[in-house]
């Protein structure tokens, strides 16, 4: 846990909004998986069952929100994003993206598709 806020606070350093945005998608993904894993993985904050599902990403111009090996998602709302043959993200340059963006609908269903994998 330690790890995971020095990365925050390195993060509200560089840019305050990527550290809202962030803090905003670790706050919806605790409460749809509050039993996952957080982690510093891969430069970023990762969340897992006995696999990652997704994970957190600042970049320069944007925070990512990626989805491993979810390529069987729905993107009915249109904004997953191709990254190799098996990833997914969305992109976010404002805390109302999260929610124009339909975020929490995708890790439900990313939670979902995990669980019908896994069962």
């Amino acid at each position: 846990m330690e790890n995971i806020q020095k990365h925050i606070d390195t993060i509200k350093e560089q840019d305050i909004e990527f550290h809202n945005i962030v803090i905003t998608l670790r706050k919806i993904v605790h409460e749809l998986a509050p039993d996952a894993l957080e982690n510093i993985k891969y430069w970023g904050i990762v969340f897992s069952y006995d696999e990652l599902f997704c994970w957190i990403y600042v970049s320069k111009n944007h925070v990512t929100l990626e989805f491993s090996k979810w390529y069987l998602l729905d993107n009915t709302h249109g904004f997953l994003e191709w990254s190799g043959k098996f990833r997914r993200h969305i992109k976010f340059h404002s805390v109302q993206d999260i929610t124009s963006k339909y975020t929490v609908d995708y890790i439900k269903k990313t939670i979902a598709t995990l669980r019908n994998i896994n069962t």
